[in-house]
């Protein structure tokens, strides 16, 4: 009879579920921060040492996989569309069992050993971190092929941005993303967007403060202040996003933009309330 230990199956579950989350992000075309993906890793791993050890009948045990499923991709994802929710879901049951079939093979070709338990659809398997890491490799790769052709292979081109306001500078790196389709109604201008705490050392300790809140203060609020203390160089866009939302977001006209080290006259910055960050390093996101 195999010994299951409660420390291992949480350890375990924990590095499939950042590994599915991840894979999941990258085929969904999202970008998520490592705290976030840890975090939807942590609840996964949770439920799943919760749902192996009672005997629970089929209906019971396929409800709350359902749930299982939406709750993490809900805390990993943030606030998305019913719609965009139930793609999510789509793809990290089938990165799930994709990785699933994979790790059972490899164990079983490469002579890796190991046992698998299977208790209300959670699996307890019993191999080395190696061959699980490879499986997961091997996982992008296969589902990547399937899928269109590889069409779910997320094309990423990454630039580097330097900006310059009233004898001060700043680098960051950005995402450039054909999906950002933000832009001045009024101009007709593209908008770089990145985190309000990014653009705060442009700026004196005043307005960086107010900057680093404009998630809690509010665009308008952010926009009141801002333009007290800078005059004539903030304005406020409107935007929609992927959950079909409206907004607004607090814009910056620079003394100059430079990408890749072209200047550019038609980049407005944009200050969001929620920083951007992707697991390559990129602070900002670039519309093409």
């Amino acid at each position: 009879m195999q010994v299951i230990y409660i420390d291992v199956l949480f350890a375990l579950n924990l590095v499939v579920n950042y590994l599915l989350l991840f894979l999941t992000a990258r085929f969904s075309g999202l970008y998520v921060g490592r705290l976030r993906l840890l975090g939807g890793a942590a609840l996964g791993a949770l439920f799943s040492v919760l749902m192996f050890f009672p005997d629970l009948p089929l209906l019971p045990s396929a409800f709350f996989k359902c749930l299982l499923c939406a709750a993490v991709t809900a805390i990993t994802f943030g606030k998305k569309s019913e719609g965009h929710l139930l793609r999510l879901c789509f793809i990290f049951c089938s990165v799930s069992f994709a990785l699933a079939g994979i790790v059972l093979a490899l164990s079983l070709l490469t002579g890796g050993g190991g046992s698998v338990a299977l208790r209300n659809g959670v699996p307890y398997f019993n191999v080395s971190l190696k061959l699980l890491l490879l499986s997961a490799a091997v996982a992008y790769g296969v589902l990547g092929a399937v899928f269109g052709g590889g069409g779910l292979r997320i094309a990423r081109r990454t630039a580097e941005v330097e900006i310059f306001l009233q004898g001060r500078s700043m680098r960051l790196r950005a995402l450039v993303d054909s999906g950002n389709l933000l832009r001045d109604p009024m101009t007709g201008k593209r908008v770089l967007v990145t985190g309000g705490s990014v653009l705060a050392p442009l700026f004196s300790d005043a307005a960086g403060g107010v900057l680093a809140r404009c998630g809690e203060l509010g665009a308008a609020e952010s926009f009141e202040k801002l333009s007290a203390l800078y005059p004539g160089i903030f304005s406020l866009i409107p935007y929609r996003d992927a959950s079909s939302e409206f907004g607004l977001i607090v814009a910056l006209r620079a003394d100059r933009v430079l990408v890749d080290g072209r200047e550019q006259d038609d980049l407005l910055v944009g200050a969001a309330g929620q920083g951007v960050e992707t697991p390559d390093g990129c602070m900002a996101v670039l519309g093409v």
